[in-house]
């Protein structure tokens, strides 16, 4: 029994194809980590095969009771993009918290510069430099 028809096939492996390509790229130029990378190529890889090998295909529809994969593969590739998207959105929420802190206790420290610099005694020169 044939689960994705040739055209659905042939468009599917073209949008991953160009979506994997993409990726590569942002991931060469250095705008995506290698982390969140290899999230996104495995997903892409699997929904790939998903598309291109009847059997894989057989056995998820054969497994949810359906005689059509498609959308069980399309439902597959939602649910994987919004779980990566809930990763990543988790991480930056974190990492802005840690940002926050840094630029408060970077805030404290330049306000304790100034007070420590302004209590040093001066001695005036020519120029009006202050000198230590």
């Amino acid at each position: 029994m044939k689960m994705v028809s040739n055209d659905i096939r042939i468009t599917g492996v073209g949008m991953f194809v160009i979506l994997f390509l993409y990726t590569l790229s942002l991931l060469r130029s250095n705008r995506l980590s290698p982390q969140h990378a290899m999230s996104w190529i495995a997903a892409e890889l699997v929904m790939l095969a998903l598309i291109i090998f009847d059997p894989i295909s057989d056995f998820i529809a054969s497994l949810v009771g359906t005689e059509n994969a498609l959308p069980i593969i399309l439902l597959l590739a939602i649910m994987w993009g919004v779980l990566l998207m809930l990763d990543l959105l988790v991480r930056v929420s974190e990492l802005s918290a840690k940002l926050r802190a840094v630029n408060q206790e970077l805030a404290l420290l330049g306000e304790r510069f100034d007070q420590l610099w302004k209590s040093l005694p001066t001695t005036s020169s020519e120029d009006g430099d202050k000198k230590i």
